[in-house]
């Protein structure tokens, strides 16, 4: 019998303390209490927790579903724990049996393999444990530990949740509408001063700035001891401003002087355009500079340090209690202004509604949780009209979200599971350093169980930016309608591994005869049994992702694709030949030239005006997964030709691209624009014009904005958002 393939899909629940709650303050850097482990900074952040003579060390990798540079930065980490902290066992929710990874991980043509990996975590049909566990060596084993029961029973809830959320959304707005209009109403405008102040540092933008606001009110609420270093930070950012930003002006000189790795590379420009859009303050930034610098054993050397190593101040340790602190610190400040019983009132509904907002959507933090008993209910007594009606239809619409309480409720009784698998698992196993993936939910819970069974604890967070939008509700969406298609579906058939190759393998499935029809357990059981041998697979395939139909036998089709291609070529070559200043011609249908899967031109396939052809694969601008292309041929100038690609993807969308060969080589719209530019920049003289023509490539259409770093500037720049 077959290993079930069970991996990952976990509700949003499962790591909703990450958003958007606690990464509220993602972007600001965290620094690693003494003794914790160093992982690079572009991969995530740290913080351990130690015991005396541990048993074992345990790392829980957090996780952020739906978030595409989340899920890379996942892959990243447990790659970077199994090379270098020799973790060998890695345990995960939202699965109860050992990963199946045989069809992808042994696949011959790991080029392509990559890139449909990433194709399908960039659409959510893989996470990031599931690209780990096949790029995993053998040794490392990846294994679910949930109760299977429970966690159906969660995945179950979940979906009764969704049927209920376009209703409860439309209340809600209404709710928040009214309350907004009442708190206008009735606070005074210190009280609404601090709302805006929180509001402010909850969306992270100058966040020194915001909180220095607050320390007005140091003598009159008590400051918990671990926010004292905040504020201190904050009068800094204030106090030295000019310091802080010409310090950082030295330290980029020195890292323009070094060579700098691609990774880092990259990691350095995000915090660079994180500065300059307020996300990373000064300080924080001088910071990360400084230490970068001399991680790099880059050794400063000017009239400097005197100054360096005073703004070079100690860093608290941002652990979520810090943040609980400072929310507990912004609250107080509140009551302390609310001196009439309608600003209490308003103070009492407005929390209850924060919290409903988000036990509705989903995204409550462990603490949110834990604390409801707290704020469960809100007296009208006493309370003017308005406020009371409010208050009345608020506890009325709350009434309606008893499954979404038993959502959460299920999560924690699935924790104790957790634990208790992972530790049979390391016992059974002998293991001493392992690695535990799960939610934000999670975290706390694990952690104590394992420092009460003498483990040290590290726990990491993925250093990620916030996409513009998860993909995890159509990703849900997909699993509840593949589900219902597979006819006999295993054991947690909600299986991102089995649904990944499932939505490859679906749309070409053609015949009985053809292996890709039998279904994804049917051909586990064949290839276990020897009925099928991997190659015949991978060659069936290697056919679909060339977009060939594989009804077809695979040797005469392929005689025929190879001889079609030779046809167009010559088209193409014939109407470069012909074509006068102003003419154009249709070569018709140049599928065979194309990777359809990719929607990119295979290498030397297209022929070029100057009798070459392309030296590498290139786009021209369409999609993935395109059904067939047709070409247009137009002769703009005497060495300037136009290459109308019109594509029509599987399901119908149909879509346009364009390549230009402006005598030299092939370039996109974007390209041959920002080229146009450049020249106008250069030869342009005073009082003069010019007009570029189409530059649709540099626009995001659909928005009417310029899209980052596409327009040229005079100065050899470019728009830099």
């Amino acid at each position: 019998m077959i290993r079930k393939i069970i991996s990952l899909i976990t509700l949003f629940l499962f790591c909703s303390s990450l958003l958007p709650s606690e990464p509220l303050y993602a972007n600001i850097p965290i620094s690693t209490p003494s003794g914790s482990i160093v992982i690079p900074d572009s991969l995530g952040k740290t913080e351990t927790f130690s015991v005396s003579n541990p048993i074992g060390t345990v790392y829980i990798v957090e996780d952020a579903h739906g978030y595409f540079s989340a899920q890379k930065k996942i892959v990243e980490i447990l790659d970077y724990l199994e090379r270098h902290k020799d973790v060998e066992w890695v345990g995960s929710e939202g699965s109860s049996e050992e990963f199946e990874t045989l069809f992808f991980s042994s696949y011959p043509n790991k080029k392509y393999r990559e890139k449909l990996l990433d194709d399908l975590l960039q659409k959510g049909e893989l996470s990031g444990i599931d690209v780990a566990a096949i790029h995993s060596p053998v040794e490392v084993q990846y294994q679910g530990i949930e109760k299977e029961s429970l966690y159906k029973e969660n995945l179950k809830t979940y979906f009764q949740i969704q049927e209920q959320q376009v209703t409860l959304n439309l209340e809600y707005a209404q709710l928040e509408e009214q309350f907004r209009f009442l708190q206008d109403q009735y606070i005074s405008e210190d009280l609404k001063r601090v709302l805006v102040i929180e509001e402010h540092i909850q969306t992270q933008k100058n966040f020194l700035k915001e909180l220095i606001k607050l320390s007005e009110f140091k003598d009159q609420v008590s400051l918990p001891k671990n926010l004292e270093a905040l504020f201190h930070i904050s009068n800094l950012s204030i106090e030295r401003k000019k310091q802080y930003e010409n310090q950082i002006q030295i330290l980029n000189k020195y890292l323009s002087n070094i060579k700098i790795v691609p990774n880092e590379q990259k990691m350095l420009g995000e915090w660079r355009n994180q500065y300059q859009t307020g996300l990373l303050e000064a300080p924080f930034y001088f910071q990360k500079l400084y230490h970068y610098l001399r991680q790099n054993q880059q050794t400063l050397q000017d009239n400097q340090k005197e100054i360096r190593d005073e703004l070079f101040v100690k860093i608290p340790d941002w652990t979520p209690q810090l943040f609980i602190d400072l929310q507990s610190y912004i609250r107080q400040i509140k009551i302390l202004l609310a001196q009439t019983t309608e600003e209490q009132a308003v103070l009492k509904i407005g929390e209850r509604l924060s919290y409903l907002k988000k036990l509705f959507q989903l995204k409550l933090t462990r603490h949110d949780f834990k604390k409801q008993e707290n704020i469960t209910s809100v007296s009208y007594k006493d309370m003017p009209s308005d406020l009371k009606e409010l208050t009345l239809l608020m506890n009325q619409w709350s009434a309606d979200l008893n499954l979404h309480y038993r959502y959460y409720e299920l999560a924690l009784k699935r924790e104790p599971y957790l634990f208790k698998n992972s530790v049979k698992a390391i016992k059974e196993n002998r293991l001493k350093t392992v690695a535990i993936h799960v939610g934000g939910f999670h975290t706390e819970g694990l952690k104590e169980g394992f420092l009460k069974k003498n483990f040290e604890v590290i726990r990491i967070s993925p250093q990620f930016k916030l996409d513009p939008q998860s993909n995890y509700s159509q990703q849900m969406e997909k699993v509840k309608t593949e589900l219902s298609l597979l006819k006999e579906p295993p054991v947690l058939a909600t299986t991102q591994l089995r649904l990944g190759l499932y939505t490859v393998l679906t749309p070409n499935l053609v015949q009985a005869t053809n292996p890709l029809s039998w279904g994804i357990d049917a051909i586990l059981l064949a290839l276990r049994s020897g009925q099928l041998t991997m190659p015949q697979l991978y060659q069936t395939l290697d056919l679909v992702t060339l977009g060939m139909n594989t009804s077809v036998e695979a040797e005469g089709f392929s005689l025929g694709i190879q001889m079609n291609k030779q046809t167009q070529m010559m088209k193409i070559a014939k109407a470069f030949e012909e074509l006068k200043v102003g003419e154009s011609r249709s070569i018709g249908n140049v599928s065979s030239l194309i990777y359809l899967h990719y929607g990119r031109i295979k290498k030397k396939s297209l022929p070029q005006p100057d009798g070459g052809e392309n030296p590498k694969s290139m786009s021209f601008g369409a999609g993935t997964n395109l059904k067939e292309v047709e070409l247009e041929i137009r002769r703009i100038r005497e060495a300037e030709w136009e290459l109308i690609f019109r594509y029509r993807q599987e399901g119908g969308v149909k879509g346009t691209g364009r390549l230009y060969w402006n005598g030299k080589e092939y370039e996109r719209e974007k390209e041959r624009a920002k080229r146009k530019i450049e020249l106008a920049f250069k030869e342009l003289e005073v009082g003069k014009s010019q007009r570029m023509g189409n530059v649709n490539g540099l626009i995001a259409l659909s928005k009417g904005q310029i899209k980052p770093k596409t327009l040229p500037q005079p100065d050899g720049g470019e728009s830099p958002k």
